[in-house]
């Protein structure tokens, strides 16, 4: 196995817990999120359009800039951080300044 099916199968267990902590979706359910395809980026659609960007080389998580890419100024955490809440919301990713992720400007 590569490193790119790795990513792969780590964000697939991202989306899961995403599904599951954030939308209160189990198993059975039409999951909400779903994984595109990138090679830099790797896109994770919502139902409604682009949720967030994962950037390939280290698996962090990336607010979207428009729907072909994302704001590349800061991560907003990582698929292999412990705490899916603290990247994301129900309605995407979290901006900078929100306290939970504690790299906003004072």
């Amino acid at each position: 196995m590569n490193d790119q099916q790795l990513l792969r199968e780590h964000i697939q267990v991202w989306i899961q817990l995403v599904n599951e902590t954030i939308f209160n979706q189990g198993p059975r359910n039409d999951p909400r999120l779903s994984m595109g395809n990138g090679r830099k980026y790797i896109k994770i659609w919502d139902k409604n359009g682009i949720f967030a960007f994962v950037r390939a080389i280290d698996g962090a998580i990336l607010k979207p800039k428009n729907t072909n890419s994302p704001m590349l100024n800061h991560s907003r955490g990582s698929i292999y951080d412990s705490d899916v809440t603290k990247a994301v919301t129900r309605y995407g990713v979290r901006y900078m300044d929100d306290p939970l992720l504690g790299i906003g400007t004072k």
